[in-house]
């Protein structure tokens, strides 16, 4: 069963290319039946089985797959020969393309430029889950299933919120300090996801 339609006259010009703007069939993971999703230049970019979406105004295109229960959003443009699944998300100004894989949990957002042959996924043997990767701040960070690594530190979640609530820096000009709190509210989103995930999983093994 198709799970969207490409709205023909709601399209955009792409160096010769035509993006078409997707209207969702039926609700699934966060979609309601009728919202409209991000643009696809043919249905071979986005699956129709799974929770795999395109939302916002987030642009997939070219030969790039998106599968899974991979969720592109935001202003995120994905193309090439990318393959997009598992449980990654690609948002914000992200860019991911050429042979590019994404994959697991990883997350992709901001300005961050995925490109090449590179993968980003994330993998662990002795976890209850797969550690979740968002790249794209201004350090590398990982979230395991108890502990959030921002660049070479490691806390736990519990810390790691307390420090949060108590984040100021008033010798930062306004939109540094913007884009601290921005990416703040992001870490917090993530270690909050996290938790839900863990809480459902050790439910899950009762």
């Amino acid at each position: 069963m198709k799970k969207y339609e490409l709205l023909k006259e709601d399209t955009i010009s792409l160096m010769g290319r035509t993006l078409y703007c997707v209207r969702y069939l039926c609700d699934f993971a966060n979609i309601k039946k009728g919202d409209l999703g991000g643009y696809i230049e043919k249905e071979e970019n986005l699956s129709h089985d799974g929770n795999a979406r395109v939302c916002g105004n987030a642009w997939v295109y070219d030969n790039a797959r998106v599968y899974g229960d991979a969720w592109v959003y935001g202003n995120a443009r994905v193309f090439g020969n990318v393959r997009l699944f598992g449980d990654a998300w690609v948002c914000g100004y992200a860019e991911v393309f050429g042979d590019a894989r994404v994959f697991g949990d990883a997350w992709v957002r901001g300005n961050a430029l995925v490109y090449g042959d590179a993968c980003v996924y994330s993998d662990s043997v002795c976890a209850i889950l797969s550690p979740i990767i968002i790249v794209g701040l201004r350090w590398n960070v990982t979230l395991t299933d108890n502990n959030i690594h921002i660049g070479s530190k490691t806390l736990n979640f519990e810390k790691a919120l307390a420090l949060a609530s108590r984040w100021k820096d008033t010798m930062l000009k306004y939109e540094e300090a913007q884009k601290i709190e921005d990416e703040k509210k992001l870490l917090v989103e993530a270690i909050r996801f996290r938790l839900k995930q863990l809480e459902k999983a050790r439910k899950e093994t009762l």
